[in-house]
């Protein structure tokens, strides 16, 4: 197996709803996002994929969220918290989505601060 991992971040607010039913103040973070995807096999040029694609396609899908509340985004859809745990997912299955036919993302990590993490793995 290959693998190749890209870095990129955005600024962007949220609040949980809580058990009680109440919302946390609303704050932001400066959310930290590692991706690794892999493939068996090398295409044509020997790599996983372009290194400058995947931070495209990253970038891409990372950009509508900056700036925003997530709670007024497609990833509080459906009632969802916009928690660590569901960003990480919502951007996974979105970067997945415009990978090559033969790559896979592997995993997705975020960091809404500094050492914690959430990882989300399809």
């Amino acid at each position: 197996m290959f693998a190749i991992e890209i870095a990129d971040h955005f600024r962007a607010a949220h609040q949980l709803l809580l058990p009680d039913g109440s919302f946390e103040p609303l704050h932001e973070h400066d959310w930290q996002v590692l991706l690794r995807v892999e493939s068996s096999r090398l295409d044509a040029i020997d790599t996983v994929m372009d290194f400058h694609d995947l931070a495209a396609i990253l970038r891409h899908t990372i950009e509508p969220l900056a700036g925003r509340n997530l709670g007024e985004t497609s990833v509080a859809a459906e009632g969802r918290n916009p928690s660590a745990e569901r960003v990480a997912e919502w951007i996974a299955v979105q970067v997945s989505a415009r990978l090559p036919a033969e790559v896979h993302l592997s995993f997705l990590r975020i960091s809404e601060a500094e050492n914690c993490w959430a990882i989300y793995q399809p």
